[in-house]
């Protein structure tokens, strides 16, 4: 007897941010994929991968962080966990055994993830200006940036590049 697509408990598969990833903030919005089709049900059934008591966000320092929001992308057996406004933190997220597949087979086990987030990741890269242009007449000054990841770590994109005048320079960045 041949077994074609043997039902198997689900895995997830890749987590953004990754595992012992570093997210720049502002962020709300995390992603779990996993190996093949969940359950949706209702929010109400307890085994849906839409159950927001399916997963848990867990700051260590500002402790649990509240699940406001499930959205399920089944072309991509993709989950986004929507939250409010993260801090500077670890964050450790677990996705419980009681989310099921499509076949109804649970996990086996929770997945535990751990991310850092950070508000200014300043320490983690380096910074390169070159190409520097100058348009005197319309008071313009462009370059080209490049930061290369000097951590240990996977960064999460987008970043933001703030730049800060010295005191007393009236120009203020442009576009």
């Amino acid at each position: 007897v041949d077994v074609l697509n043997p039902a198997v408990a689900p895995l997830v598969i890749a987590t953004n941010p990754p595992t012992d990833g570093i997210a720049v903030l502002p962020m709300s919005t995390m992603t779990i994929t996993f190996d093949q089709e969940m359950f949706v049900g209702t929010e109400g059934d307890t085994n849906s991968v839409l159950h927001a008591n399916n997963y848990l966000l867990e700051g260590a320092v500002i402790g649990e962080v509240s699940i406001e929001d499930v959205i399920y992308i089944e072309t991509a057996d993709r989950v986004h966990l929507l939250t409010g406004q993260l801090f500077s933190d670890i964050y450790t997220l677990t996705v419980r055994s009681t989310v099921a597949s499509l076949d109804q087979i649970s996990m086996e086990e929770d997945y535990v993830t751990t991310f850092t987030a950070v508000q200014d990741f300043s320490a983690f890269v380096d910074v390169q200006f070159d190409r520097v242009r100058s348009h005197r007449a319309d008071d313009v000054v462009s370059w080209d940036v490049t930061l290369q990841n000097t951590s240990d770590f996977d960064l999460v994109l987008p970043v933001m590049l703030i730049l800060d005048p010295a005191d007393g320079y009236p120009g203020i960045p442009q576009n």
